[in-house]
């Protein structure tokens, strides 16, 4: 199932950046205008931004915290390489798509066409899709680390985890969600 969604994702940032790229390029009078960036280009998360709100990571980081058994602990970490695991194809997608805009965003803003502006769009929304889905399996992830966590520590836990969740949804530039 999740493979599918990942397939999906990734047709709809790849095929209409080809579709674009194949056009042939015609000049109009408004594209050749420059128009003036007033604002410095966003920041977006790297891999390795989202790779350290792992839950199962926070959890065990914070083991001493929370009074974890050491079973518990280990539970957690085969938690957190499979975490790691399942989120790598859509993580090298996320990578992918990030070091596009950013290349993008480095360009003359007088050589955007119309066509460089539409692929940039797709690939700001392809990129708001795969943090998207990334954040909802963060969520599911938080679910399943609670899970080992014992009661009387599970109200510290899910006041660290909350914390990191808004953390996660602070990092994407603000109007990117």
């Amino acid at each position: 199932m999740q493979s599918r969604s990942i397939v999906a994702l990734a047709l709809l940032v790849v095929l209409p950046a080809n579709a674009f790229a194949q056009r042939g390029g015609g000049s109009s009078k408004a594209a050749s205008i420059p128009k003036p960036t007033a604002a410095p280009a966003p920041r977006y998360p790297t891999v390795r931004d989202i790779e350290d709100h792992n839950p199962a990571s926070l959890l065990v980081d914070k083991r001493k915290k929370l009074s974890l058994a050491d079973s518990t602990v280990a539970q957690l970490k085969t938690l957190e390489k499979a975490i790691k695991e399942r989120n790598a194809p859509t993580l090298a997608m996320y990578d992918s798509v990030r070091r596009r805009i950013n290349s993008s965003l480095a360009q003359d803003v007088s050589e955007a066409t119309p066509g460089l502006q539409m692929e940039d769009q797709q690939n700001k929304l392809g990129l708001r899709n795969l943090y998207s889905a990334l954040r909802d399996q963060r969520a599911k992830d938080a679910q399943d680390a609670l899970a080992f966590v014992p009661e009387n520590s599970k109200k510290a836990a899910t006041d660290l985890l909350k914390d990191q969740e808004d953390d996660f949804d602070r990092m994407m530039p603000s109007g990117q969600k």
